[in-house]
């Protein structure tokens, strides 16, 4: 039995998965000097990422400087559930002084299938992408032990209207043809990625748990 009192969390395995080997893919970029969005357009192996790619790309302008100047971009892929592919650009800034990090503008690419209702989905999708920037900044429940000291909403903090951002998004199909296979939980996660290598990329530090907490933030600098 589980040691303490759980609930739902959408993606499960894939979001802690997904986070590390697109902090990892980052990493190794980095290593080889190479632009971690133009390393992953070399080295992935599914052609249904390549077209997600160029377009965020397109979208976000895509830069990238060196490490430290305390705004930056970061990229992350996801494939999820059989042929449900995502690639996220997320844009942010970070207050070295309070640590504060603030989400400047999330970009997202997926290949899905066919799309019935766009409307309905692009509601849907920006609902997730915003999901996956809580994870990445917020969202934490305090344990003590198999104590939880997170009680309520009051105790757990969510993004509100302040932290979200423009959110641009479109859809690609270039995938194996096929009825709509669905985007679920899919644009969670990319974007958790995406936001923490912005991060490395506008202050020069790589984070090995969420969430980002200004605390953290701060005390990583100071070790830096």
């Amino acid at each position: 039995p589980m040691p303490v009192r759980h609930g739902i969390m959408r993606g499960t395995s894939f979001v802690q998965v997904c986070y590390a080997l697109e902090s990892h893919v980052d990493m190794l970029a980095r290593a080889l000097e190479s632009d971690p969005l133009a390393f992953r357009l070399r080295e992935v192996s599914q052609p249904g990422f390549r077209p997600l790619l160029e377009r965020c790309a397109e979208m976000s302008g895509w830069r990238q400087g060196q490490p430290g100047s305390g705004r930056g971009q970061g990229v992350a892929i996801c494939h999820h559930g059989g042929l449900q592919l995502g690639v996220v650009v997320a844009e942010v800034e970070v207050d070295r002084t309070s640590g504060k990090i603030h989400v400047e503008r999330l970009w997202g690419a997926f290949d899905i299938g066919t799309v019935i209702n766009r409307n309905t989905l692009s509601l849907g999708v920006r609902g997730a992408m915003l999901w996956g920037l809580g994870y990445a900044l917020f969202e934490e429940v305090g344990l003590d032990g198999h104590r939880s000291h997170t009680h309520s909403l009051t105790d757990y903090r969510i993004p509100r209207f302040s932290d979200t951002p423009p959110i641009d998004i479109d859809f690609l199909h270039h995938a194996e043809p096929g009825s709509p296979r669905g985007c679920g939980e899919l644009p969670v996660i990319p974007t958790i990625g995406a936001i923490c290598n912005a991060v490395y990329d506008a202050i020069g530090v790589r984070f090995y748990r969420l969430p980002m907490t200004p605390e953290r933030v701060r005390a990583a600098l100071a070790r830096a």
